[in-house]
């Protein structure tokens, strides 16, 4: 008997972005400061992005909360570089871009299996980083500084069920070529 969960990527995604949006910051990142969703409304105002077509209105925190255009968006590569290349916004693109590899590892029509391994790896290992680091290098508490619970419990639950998922295609239907 097989039984397995996931979450809806695209549902974490904005699950992440609501959370990023709806505080004034929404987590703490290591020496390099708070994620804070300025940074994006800033990129957003600055209409400088070419191909990410991210409006400040999809940044409204009182919009819909459902805005899959607007989440995806948000963690379009394009956005991903520009707050990556400044310091100051490198947490925000941190939380966003545990969005986007979680969204891409599922929805990517691109991306091959080891590829798609790896981006959820990749999220559950940064989001376990940045939680053991805030529960013992910070003052700040987990509630203030961290991912909701259920937002962190989606990523590993989404990873796990995904190994679990390829095993058991590979026993189960050896004759079968996975593809994702």
């Amino acid at each position: 008997d097989f039984n397995m969960k996931f979450q809806d990527p695209l549902h974490l995604l904005l699950k992440i972005c609501n959370t990023l949006l709806s505080k004034k910051h929404a987590g703490l990142l290591g020496e390099r400061g708070w994620i804070d969703a300025a940074y994006l409304r800033a990129l957003a105002a600055s209409r400088e992005l070419k191909e990410a077509k991210l409006r400040e209105a999809q940044l409204d925190p009182t919009s819909d909360r459902q805005n899959m255009q607007g989440g995806r968006q948000a963690t379009h590569p394009e956005v991903l570089e520009k707050l990556w290349k400044n310091a100051e916004s490198r947490p925000t693109a941190l939380l966003l871009e545990i969005g986007h590899l979680m969204d891409a590892a599922f929805t990517d029509e691109a991306l091959m299996l080891k590829q798609r391994i790896e981006n959820l790896s990749y999220a559950v290992w940064l989001s376990r980083v940045w939680k053991l680091w805030i529960s013992k290098c910070s003052e700040e508490t987990l509630n203030k500084a961290f991912l909701t619970r259920n937002v962190e419990l989606c990523i590993e639950i989404d990873f796990h069920s995904f190994i679990a998922l390829i095993r058991f295609l590979r026993e189960k239907v050896p004759h079968l070529e996975f593809k994702p």
